[in-house]
């Protein structure tokens, strides 16, 4: 039995609505435990799934568990702003990916407003903005490197399954079916809702046969639709049998990309600037699954950000050594995680 599993023997879906919900139902002991911290305070203590993931780590050839893609010079502004978020995001690792996330979301927020801007778009909402970099931005860039495709593929295959669970949550737990096109702000990202009319039908499809083959009101059909949306983003054919005849459907790269994006990454990013989530590993329900959560978004978010500073100026990095970063990060992560990822 490993570390981790002798620290939390529950079923990892039994656990899984709590460690994504900002009132956890949490033990005597963490409450305690986070006073004592708090109190001790500048004397370094630790819950004991830190201490978990930090015997962990030390087992990788690379204790960090990550390495920076290197940049060439360039005194250009938007880079070097770009660039001072990155050192802000790594000045948080290995130890708080969540955090380190923060500070990538925040550079993928200002770059891409820069972005959109300098191709003359008038847009000037984030969600507009967002959208625009996951339709034309980010598919212009990845449909023309078509290795550093396959290579955020890969990453995006070794999603955790708690991930597509927090997913899964966000979108179902405060649907309000009268509205339809418009249940709750999370839906009316991924379907493109413009207070009129759906402008992905195929996200709509997918949300809409979703609800009605896994009802949210039942633990086990909340982990089978969790599932789904799993092998979903892996780019699975799958097959929706509630329907007369029984349909099937698969996701392209495009949706692959607005579910991970518009579904999970901001709507992590919102939870958290809006208090909208308990602190990730100081709670007595964080396992190896809930680091592996914020890892993910981590990563993906920093290689939608190298993707975003590449476009504008490829002179920058080459694509051999993003391919390079990649494969030696997503090793990393796997070798981290393991079957907690699967779980």
């Amino acid at each position: 039995m490993t570390d981790n599993e002798q620290y939390n023997s529950n079923s990892p879906h039994e656990i899984a609505d709590e460690e994504v919900n900002s009132l956890v139902n949490d033990t005597e002991q963490s409450r305690r435990k986070r006073l004592e911290i708090n109190n001790s305070w500048p004397t370094r203590n630790q819950f004991d799934i830190e201490k978990i993931y930090s015997r962990n780590l030390q087992e990788l050839n690379i204790k960090e568990g990550f390495r920076p893609v290197k940049f060439e010079y360039s005194n250009e502004k938007y880079f070097q702003r770009s660039v001072a978020y990155i050192l802000d995001s790594l000045d948080f690792l290995p130890n708080r990916p969540d955090l380190s996330f923060d500070f990538i979301w925040r550079a993928i927020d200002f770059l891409s407003r820069q972005i959109v801007s300098e191709q003359n778009l008038s847009i000037n909402n984030d969600k507009e903005i967002l959208k625009a970099c996951i339709e034309n931005v980010w598919a212009d860039y990845f449909n023309n490197n078509l290795r550093t495709k396959a290579a955020m593929l890969t990453l995006i295959q070794n999603i955790p399954v708690q991930s597509c669970e927090y997913l899964f949550k966000r979108i179902y737990n405060e649907y309000d079916s009268s509205k339809p096109n418009n249940p709750n702000k999370e839906v009316s990202r991924l379907v493109g809702f413009d207070g009129g009319t759906v402008r992905n039908a195929h996200a709509k499809e997918v949300i809409d046969k979703v609800k009605l083959q896994y009802p949210y009101n039942n633990s086990e059909s909340r982990r089978k639709g969790s599932r789904f949306f799993y092998r979903y983003l892996r780019g699975d054919l799958l097959t929706f049998s509630m329907n007369e005849p029984p349909t099937s459907i698969q996701a392209d790269f495009s949706e692959i990309l607005n579910f991970t994006v518009n579904g999970i990454l901001y709507t992590f990013r919102n939870d958290r600037a809006h208090g909208g989530v308990f602190s990730p590993f100081r709670s007595s329900k964080a396992t190896m699954r809930t680091y592996a959560h914020s890892s993910f978004c981590f990563l993906q978010g920093y290689y939608l950000l190298v993707a975003l500073i590449h476009y504008r100026d490829s002179t920058l990095i080459s694509e051999e050594s993003i391919l390079n970063s990649y494969n030696l990060n997503i090793d990393l992560y796997k070798n981290l995680y393991g079957r907690n990822l699967q779980k």
